[in-house]
């Protein structure tokens, strides 16, 4: 048993305040964690051991040698999550293999990092600049969406201190809870950015002679109805149509030819979707006078067809937010709600609109029926139709084929309803609540370009030219760069990601050819449009 050493203190308090002085001056102000006391291995290095049963957190004769056989068991996961910091030897072992990219250690509270801190010399890994470290549950979901990028960071795992989660099995379950969640979003978000990161590049940069010319985006208006393309959508038309002055209509895409059908002009149309079907919502007309806004990342072809109708905002895409903080602002949308009804709620929010009134956004199948009537899936459906495949046979399928279909009733009437389309209610019901609690929320203000939309795409393709190469370890790599730079990286970490799907080589080289790829495409943008000013 040990008593605490204020050497080893002061040194570890020192190199985790480079990263973290916040915490630093938490745990230096806090008391040890009276269930931890501390032993001596054979080799001479300290191991954690609850005071209750005695129970040691690594081997009694050579932790760091355990250590490296449990990393070693871990090969093709370069990210590592450790629910507890122990004596802090798999966090080391972990971070000696040179493609490690990051360690995120989470512990239950200050106490507990105060009495390791206080017996154990862990400044070596507190110094190290692909290591993190929290306290609670909490922050974990953020942490990992700000610092787990997988074109960066690869496959991430997670390894508990066992005897101590096991000692503190409510918290770490939590916690554990958490890191699940945020892992599957972050995956989830890989796997769209490895479909469509080269598309999202190539529209956001043919969309920016538009975009220099676009007004700026006004919503007049205290109250917005905000139309989605569920099924109940028709029960809410007369009440949409008979709206006052005082009010406006904001149309996702997917239900304006719905609205156009039954006599209803929105002031606004929201389109977010990158991909070509969108192009169908369309073929149904526009209002003549109202705005359409699109994702920076849209179809360059959609956007020349609404013409000066056209407006601008800028999603969770890096480029668009290098975009808007480095050329021209536009709104800022949470996309992250995964459709187009989410987007239109918080572009509504961005632009001061004071209350939202949503009409069809079911979240599921009523009655089985997955779309309002007149929206594009009928047009496709009746299209196909045959005899014996009649369009309500095709909606029927198009329900019962969808993944993880869960059937309930609702007082007399039947509910169908996907994991998906129940996390898409969860976003919402979450993004209603957060513009509730926050009413003052800063109203966009328009500015102009700071330059030709030219002269920002050459600037920026000569800063994309002269970054670094990267070099592993990729996580000591990105902690090395400015913020400049990371940022000009992030732009092109989607189209890194494409191609790490494409080719499977090692993620430097990926990103290397994902930077190669950006520029000659906007050279090649420059060079056709050479003619235009």
């Amino acid at each position: 048993m040990q008593t605490e050493d204020a050497g080893f203190l002061q040194e570890n308090l020192a190199a985790l305040a480079t990263s973290d002085p916040e915490l630093a001056t938490r745990i230096g102000e806090s008391a040890p964690n009276p269930s931890l006391m501390f032993r001596q291995a054979k080799t001479g290095a300290v191991v954690p051991v609850l005071r209750t049963g005695g129970v040691p957190f690594h081997s009694l004769v050579d932790p760091t040698k355990e250590a490296e056989r449990v990393v070693q068991s871990l090969a093709g996961n370069d990210y590592l999550v450790c629910l507890g910091l122990g004596g802090g030897y798999l966090a080391h072992a972990f971070l000696a293999r040179l493609d490690a990219s990051g360690v995120l250690i989470v512990e239950k509270d200050v106490s507990t990092l105060r009495a390791l801190l206080g017996n154990i010399p862990l400044s070596g890994l507190l110094s190290e600049t692909r290591a993190r470290v929290t306290v609670g549950a909490e922050q974990i979901r953020a942490i990992i969406r700000s610092s787990y990028l997988p074109a960066i960071c690869g496959n991430l795992v997670s390894l508990p201190t066992r005897p101590w989660c096991n000692a503190e099995k409510e918290f770490f379950d939590r916690a554990a809870r958490e890191l699940r969640e945020a892992a599957e979003e972050a995956r989830a978000d890989y796997a769209v950015q490895a479909r469509f990161g080269k598309r999202w590049f190539t529209n956001t940069i043919l969309n920016l002679p538009a975009a220099e010319l676009a007004p700026g985006p006004r919503m007049p208006g205290s109250l917005a109805h905000i139309t989605a393309a569920g099924p109940s959508l028709e029960a809410s038309l007369f009440e949409i149509a008979q709206r006052d002055n005082a009010s406006i209509v904001i149309a996702t895409d997917t239900s304006l030819p719905a609205l156009l059908r039954n006599g209803v002009r929105p002031e606004a149309v929201v389109s977010l979707d990158c991909q070509l079907a969108s192009y169908h919502h369309f073929m149904a007309g526009i209002s003549q006078g109202a705005s359409v806004y699109y994702d920076l990342a849209s179809p360059p072809f959609l956007v020349r067809r609404t013409g000066p109708q056209s407006r601008f905002f800028t999603s969770t895409h890096p480029l668009s937010r290098f975009i808007s903080a480095r050329w021209r602002r536009f709104p800022i949308v949470d996309s992250t709600g995964g459709n187009v009804t989410y987007a239109a709620v918080s572009l509504a929010s961005a632009l001061g609109v004071q209350t939202v009134k949503i009409h069809g956004a079911d979240f599921g199948y009523p009655d089985g029926k997955p779309y309002a009537r007149g929206t594009y899936l009928y047009d496709y459906f009746q299209s196909r139709q045959q005899r014996c495949v009649p369009v309500e046979s095709s909606l029927s399928s198009f329900v019962l084929s969808s993944p993880g279909l869960a059937k309930a009733r609702h007082g007399d009437r039947l509910f169908y309803s996907t994991p998906v389309l129940r996390d898409y209610k969860a976003r919402m019901d979450g993004l209603l609540a957060a513009i509730a609690s926050n009413p003052a929320v800063t109203v966009f203000e328009p500015a102009p370009a700071q330059c030709t939309w030219r002269e920002f795409l050459r600037g920026y393709a000569e800063a994309l030219r002269h970054l670094p190469s990267p070099s592993p370890p990729l996580g000591s790599y990105f902690a090395s760069l400015p913020q400049e730079q990371k940022e000009l990286w992030f732009t092109v970490l989607p189209i890194a990601a494409t191609v790490l799907r494409e080719t499977h080589e090692s993620r430097p080289v990926c990103l290397e050819h994902a930077r190669e790829w950006a520029v000659d495409r906007i050279t090649r943008t420059l060079s056709r449009d050479s003619h235009e000013p």
